[in-house]
């Protein structure tokens, strides 16, 4: 099977909890495949940099990440069904009630991540 987590406010909001899923998940050859979005007007390598230190820090286990671009929010669930597609993603997490929708009407399993309070992750996107 191949699943897909999001990164903002889903991983570096529960990275102890979704390094476990995604291990669990791996050991039994499930694929990873990490799926964010930024805008256009953020520094794109930046912030996939930022995302891939987070994940080694972490040691989140994942075979792809995926960063797209967005001019405005409401393409987000677009582009992650694009994404989804694209990288064959059966099961999905997200925090975005409208991401899961986007998928669930398209015949991929979408499971919506309660929204964290970490502070350490606010501190993490303050600093990109």
């Amino acid at each position: 099977m191949i699943v897909g987590f999001d990164f903002y406010k889903t991983i570096s909001a529960y990275p102890e909890t979704f390094r476990g899923l995604a291990s669990s998940l791996a050991s039994e050859q499930n694929e990873i495949i990490i799926i964010s979005a930024v805008g256009r007007t953020s520094d794109k390598d930046n912030y996939t940099r930022h995302v891939r230190e987070f994940l080694e820090t972490h040691d989140i286990t994942y075979k792809i990440l995926h960063i797209a671009q967005f001019n405005d929010d409401k393409e987000i669930p677009d582009l992650k069904l694009e994404a989804c597609k694209t990288h064959g993603v059966q099961v999905y997490f997200d925090d975005r009630s409208d991401v899961c929708e986007k998928l669930h009407k398209n015949g991929i399993v979408a499971m919506r991540v309660g929204v964290g309070n970490n502070k350490k992750d606010k501190h993490f996107f303050k600093e990109l």
